[in-house]
């Protein structure tokens, strides 16, 4: 996913090996792959080995007691993009000081959990860190950065867990995949009454001014006990020129979010300019407040996501709405193939719509989202929103009694139809004002007990 700075050089070296003849240019090039792909150095951390020293050479007989970007490192050795360091899995370290406990560097693979006779190495902040106890500030054009196999226990200080291009930013990070995987993330603390903003898993652009944060990935993680948001994809707040693009978050657990007393956010969220996110296969479940899943942006002048799919999730038994839709700018969501069933308030919820959207609901599964004595599986209430298309099409609704599973305040919906209900009593499964003429040829599918 890196790019090129010079096409011109790189087409002529291209017409340069065409004049080669052909057995030697396939040798100059398989060389040339070799090289840009080669294997780097690999290390090995063990702080209670008998022979632990920052000036070992890092072998598995010989291995350093901390990790060059740490703040106990007291070597001189330097890490390089294509390295590997492999972290003692019955290990913990553990900072009170510093920016991170981990400072990544671009390029490097760390690995918590294939070495040692533990699960997973611990990293724990025993104080408040500046940035977060793993901290990703650049990344190499074309190897990529993995942290995997960590537990990442914020030992309830006033700091992240892990934190790409967060807080502040030293630049836009848009080189080869910075990947996070089969991490256990816990333990944040954070009130905002007191100007304190700490997630579980934060990908940024970093404040700072205009940046983009790209190619990241989210992978089957664990993630709880956070005071904000668990796995926040969140463009910085700014600068509306700021962006994230290329996020795939899949395969995780999120739960027990909204420590703070006073959040209202989202365990999930994709937040401002967010383009080509995917949430896929995550589970999300009892948060302590807020909701599950969120599409939002910060406010006037900052667009919401774009181009970006939630699909094949389970939302469930939130503290308020399943899936939240809260926009002031464009934005362009597919949500379809989730279970959403038993939040509080409802399935999907639209709040303070405006700007340009485009939003299909889809193929979902809404199991008795409600507040007892009302409240809706999806409600959309008036908003000064420009809808170009806002479809609901093919769910499944088992609704409770009493209740109107779709209100459609407006009549914004500009596709609807194949829907499915189940609601135990007669009533009204679907109510709208018709505000574009094609719904008039629409009529819901229900089915009642």
């Amino acid at each position: 996913m890196g790019h090129s700075e010079n096409p011109p050089t790189t087409v002529g070296w291209l017409l340069g090996i065409a004049m080669i003849p052909l057995g030697v240019r396939l040798v100059v090039i398989i060389l040339c792959l070799s090289t840009s792909y080669a294997t780097g150095a690999e290390y090995f951390v063990n702080p209670t080995h008998a022979q632990a020293s920052d000036a070992n050479p890092g072998t598995e007989n010989l291995p350093w007691r901390n990790c060059p970007g740490m703040p106990a490192w007291a070597g001189s050795a330097t890490l390089s993009s294509g390295d590997t360091v492999f972290f003692c899995s019955s290990c913990t370290w553990q900072s009170s000081t510093g920016a991170a406990l981990l400072q990544v560097i671009g390029g490097v693979t760390y690995d918590g959990a294939s070495w040692g006779s533990g699960t997973r190495a611990t990293l724990r902040a025993s104080g408040a860190l500046s940035r977060s106890v793993v901290s990703l500030m650049d990344d190499h054009p074309t190897l990529p950065t993995v942290v995997r196999g960590f537990e990442i226990d914020a030992g309830l200080q006033v700091t992240s867990g892990i934190g790409v291009n967060w807080p502040q930013s030293a630049g836009s990070m848009i080189g080869a995949n910075k990947t996070i995987e089969n991490c256990v993330v816990h333990g944040v603390s954070s009130q905002s009454s007191l100007g304190q903003y700490e997630y579980g898993i934060v990908v940024s652009s970093g404040y700072g001014g205009s940046r983009v944060t790209a190619n990241v990935e989210v992978l089957d993680c664990e993630v709880f006990d956070i005071s904000r948001g668990g796995i926040n994809i969140y463009s910085a707040n700014d600068d509306p020129s700021s962006r994230i693009e290329n996020v795939l978050v899949r395969g995780n657990e999120i739960f027990a979010t909204g420590l703070d007393p006073d959040y209202a956010g989202s365990a999930l969220p994709m937040k401002n300019h967010v383009k080509n996110a995917v949430f896929e296969f995550n589970s999300v479940h009892d948060t302590v407040r807020g909701v599950g899943i969120s599409v939002s942006s910060h406010d006037i002048g900052f667009r919401g996501p774009e181009s970006s799919i939630i699909r094949h999730n389970i939302v469930r038994n939130c503290a308020e709405m399943g899936v939240l839709f809260h926009v002031r700018g464009d934005t362009s969501v597919d949500v379809y193939g989730n279970l959403i069933l038993e939040n509080t308030y409802q399935g999907v919820r639209f709040m303070t719509m405006m700007g340009t959207l485009e939003i299909r609901i889809f193929s979902n599964t809404f199991f008795r989202n409600h507040y007892p004595g009302w409240s809706h599986e999806i409600l959309i209430p008036s908003n000064d929103a420009d809808i170009a298309a806002l479809e609901v099409r093919n769910n499944v609704f088992r609704s409770d009694p009493d209740t109107t599973p779709v209100v459609d305040t407006d009549g914004d919906i500009t596709g609807y139809g194949n829907n499915l209900y189940f609601r135990p009593g007669g009533g009204t499964f679907f109510r709208h004002r018709f505000r574009y003429a094609v719904r008039t040829q629409l009529r819901p599918a229900a089915l009642a007990a």
